[in-house]
């Protein structure tokens, strides 16, 4: 049907999140369509085209440092087989800039707003999480770390990649990135 169209085609157009129209919504089946729609985006995720799509998009050139250290910790989340990357962030801009990149490695996006957390929550492969405010980078270090642990997106021995600012909690100031083993 055209409704599976659109929907797949709206996921190759790099959208983040879907909704019913107000006809299908409160139709006979609603719970069957959220289902079926969730189907259809997974195997759009799935398929070999969509990764294709993806990449060809992410070709596209960074146009300032955190869009820089944002394809950075994406591409080197691939290479050295990171199980998750975590993204302090003031107010998104850097955890919504990888999620463009469309990583196959999870985002665990540390913020002090409640908003920013909200919003992030209908973004590509982010998951938010309120954090305390950041006072210094060695500060974004150690809850990085701490909250890779207790979420259980990463365990001992996996390779976690740090995105942050050397200004903590300046928003705009990303410019640091790093592989850490997790002991």
């Amino acid at each position: 049907r055209a409704e599976v169209t659109d929907v797949a085609n709206a996921i190759f157009d790099g959208t983040d999140a879907v909704m019913l129209s107000n006809e299908t919504a409160v139709g006979k089946f609603p719970v069957e369509t959220v289902e079926m729609m969730g189907r259809i985006i997974e195997a759009t995720e799935r398929s070999k085209m969509y990764w294709t799509t993806v990449e060809a998009h992410d070709a596209v050139s960074a146009s300032d440092t955190p869009d820089a250290i944002a394809h950075a910790a994406v591409r080197t989340a691939q290479t050295v087989g990171a199980k998750l990357i975590v993204c302090a962030t003031e107010s998104g801009r850097t955890a919504i800039l990888m999620s463009r990149c469309r990583p196959r490695t999870p985002i665990l996006a540390l913020t002090p707003s409640d908003l920013v957390q909200r919003r992030l929550a209908l973004y590509f492969g982010i998951i938010p999480m309120v954090a305390e405010q950041f006072e210094s980078v060695d500060h974004i270090l150690r809850t990085a770390v701490a909250m890779a642990h207790t979420s259980h997106l990463a365990r001992r021995g996996d390779k976690i990649i740090i995105t942050a600012g050397s200004h903590a909690g300046v928003a705009g100031s990303t410019n640091l990135i790093k592989v850490e083993d997790l002991d």
